[in-house]
């Protein structure tokens, strides 16, 4: 997994990600449900969503070992956001830049 993460660092796919909103090709990364997004390298995912000003989230990876993503691997990811959005709102998560992002 660090491997894939460094990878998406290094091609600067990230800041593109986040300034230019998800890629349209469905073999890097595509829409799970909703506002939850899954980047793709092989067999390993990273699951994330957009917080405001299209801050990346990630939720988890893990490596896919079948045809569709696994109903846990969502539904977990799914709690994680409403997690994340509702600790937001009660203004228990502080969010920090890094310089020139």
């Amino acid at each position: 997994m660090r491997v894939f993460l460094r990878f998406l660092k290094k091609e600067d796919f990230i800041s593109r990600v986040a300034l230019e909103g998800p890629p349209r090709n469905t073999e890097i990364s595509h829409q799970i449900k909703e506002k939850l997004f899954e980047f793709i390298q092989g067999r390993l995912r990273v699951l994330w969503f957009y917080d405001e000003g299209r801050l990346i989230i990630y939720t988890g990876g893990f490596v896919k070992k079948g045809q569709k993503t696994p109903r846990s691997e969502i539904e977990h990811a799914i709690q994680l956001m409403d997690d994340y959005f509702e600790d937001k709102k009660k203004a228990q998560i502080q969010i920090y830049r890094e310089e020139g992002v």
